[in-house]
């Protein structure tokens, strides 16, 4: 647990630090079904997440949203540093798997290339300082891309999914993180958590 819970600081350290898919640019239509049509609005895991095809769910408060996840996940907005333009994080109850949530204004990208929801996640993939970045794909009516940070310290390679969606004043950077070889069983699943946000 000890471990993890480092690994997870390290994770969150490094988002916000080395700016991880965070647009570098100035910080900056209420549609909860945005991420649905987004155009339009190495290491084993030291403890594995309950991977059972059928998981009781519980609808998490973070604030501006609600978001449908397992039972055991919670939020870990104490985890996230000082500074950080993280607005909420979400791990598992071993703090393996985590979702992290980054709002940014509109109107703080006035005058920039960034003009639209696309041009935001273009930015996010153009600014990300992962490795094996990814294209923007397109899956489900959902564009992503991926990319894999190794934490030298503990020997884990994580692989991070990373979306965006637009409310009426903001758009939002979502990602899900695992480890790299949990990734194709937790695909799906931030794709169906992320799809379940509804904005108060």
């Amino acid at each position: 647990m000890k471990k993890s819970f480092a690994a997870l600081i390290c994770v969150f350290l490094i988002l916000s630090l080395a700016g991880c898919s965070l647009v570098p640019l100035p910080s900056g239509k209420d549609s909860s079904s945005a991420l649905a049509n987004p155009t339009q609005s190495n290491s084993d895991s030291p403890v594995a997440d309950n991977d059972s095809p059928v998981e009781d769910e519980i609808v998490l408060d973070a604030g501006k949203f609600d978001i449908t996840v397992p039972k055991g996940y919670h939020l870990a907005n104490d985890l996230i540093p000082e500074g950080s333009d993280i607005t909420a994080a979400i791990t598992d109850k071993f703090d393996n798997i985590g979702l992290l949530f980054v709002e940014e204004s509109i109107s703080s990208f006035e005058g920039s290339a960034v003009e639209s929801l696309d041009d935001y996640l273009e930015a996010q993939q153009s600014f990300s300082t992962g490795e094996d970045i990814s294209s923007i794909q397109e899956k489900n009516g959902i564009k992503y891309f991926t990319y894999t940070f190794y934490n030298e310290e503990l020997d884990y390679t994580y692989k991070y999914y990373t979306t965006a969606i637009e409310t009426e004043t903001s758009y939002w950077s979502l990602q899900g993180f695992c480890m790299v070889n949990q990734y194709d069983n937790y695909e799906p699943k931030f794709e169906s958590w992320f799809k379940s946000i509804q904005f108060h």
